[in-house]
């Protein structure tokens, strides 16, 4: 950030990013053709953006003015000691908000952090019992960010996809309007609240299972003494489930045919006979089994 120039607005849509982290920065400079403010508590972060040209503030020091535009970059760290995940920071952005709306007219408050399902809901409904009305004084989308902390920037503006969560068509079309800037439309998902929300822990959560398989290949494979890093490079090639992207999304259908139900379970006997334990791929198969009896009642 410390390199970067500040172009001055273009487009002139008031923008505030709250929270100037990775995705918060990242945010900001994407829409570097408007006019782009920053909240954040570090001193240091405010310094630095100041200096590159940026208005940045203090939460205790934002000036009355109105904004088209209010980015929540918050963060949502893992609370170990309550083996939970912590809303609080960003829920405690609520009063600020507040103010925010009633100083702007009509903003469209947009969600940027990793929050769990219902945790928009809550804000919209803290919000609400601070007499803003959603879709007469504000509007509210969950828009989850994809970024990678090492080419942030880079993915902001060149996205696989930009999924917009909202309860409206006119809070979601604000957000649209914005990123057609420089995004085509086809890349634009528009679902609703909770199912914004949801996609991001899912998106995680599938990067995550592939890296645990690799590494249950990688160990079973390493036991009899083969490369199980070169085993994985072929079978991205010639998976299905790898090349067809399409390929085992659609949930309440178990696999079937000739090949996939015997050699799962035939594979896992060999293991079990060489004493090889193998949870990733046990359920697998237990999964299988679950939703072949499950899915008629599904269905």
């Amino acid at each position: 950030m410390d390199n970067y120039n500040y172009y001055y607005p273009k487009y002139g849509r008031n923008i505030l990013i709250i929270g100037a982290g990775i995705v918060g920065g990242a945010t900001g400079m994407g829409f570097k053709d408007h006019n782009v403010a920053f909240v954040d508590i570090s001193e240091q972060v405010i310094s630095n953006l100041t200096a590159n040209g940026f208005k940045a503030y203090h939460p205790s020091n934002i000036p009355e003015e109105a904004y088209d535009f209010v980015f929540v970059c918050l963060p949502t760290p893992y609370d170990y000691n309550r083996n939970e995940q912590n809303m609080s920071i960003v829920k405690s952005s609520v009063s600020m908000l507040k103010k925010i709306i009633e100083n702007s007219i009509k903003p469209t408050i947009v969600l940027r952090s990793t929050i769990l399902p219902g945790t928009s809901r809550s804000i919209i409904n803290s919000l609400e019992r601070m007499n803003v009305k959603e879709g007469k004084d504000f509007y509210f989308c969950v828009n989850p960010e994809f970024l990678r902390s090492k080419s942030a920037l880079e993915d902001f503006m060149n996205p696989w996809a930009i999924v917009i969560g909202a309860d409206n068509n006119t809070a979601a079309d604000n957000l649209t309007l914005l990123y057609k800037d420089f995004i085509e439309e086809s890349k634009i998902y528009r679902v609703s609240l909770e199912e914004a929300e949801l996609i991001k822990y899912v998106h995680n959560f599938f990067n995550a299972a592939k890296i645990s398989f690799a590494n249950q290949i990688w160990f079973i494979a390493r036991k009899f003494g083969i490369d199980g890093n070169k085993i994985m490079s072929i079978v991205s090639e010639t998976a299905e489930g790898s090349w067809n992207k399409r390929y085992g999304i659609k949930g309440g259908i178990p696999y079937g045919g000739y090949c996939l139900p015997k050699d799962t379970k035939g594979f896992l006997a060999w293991l079990k006979s060489n004493d090889i334990s193998a949870p990733l791929l046990k359920a697998v198969d237990e999964i299988n089994d679950s939703i072949k009896i499950k899915a008629p009642l599904l269905n």
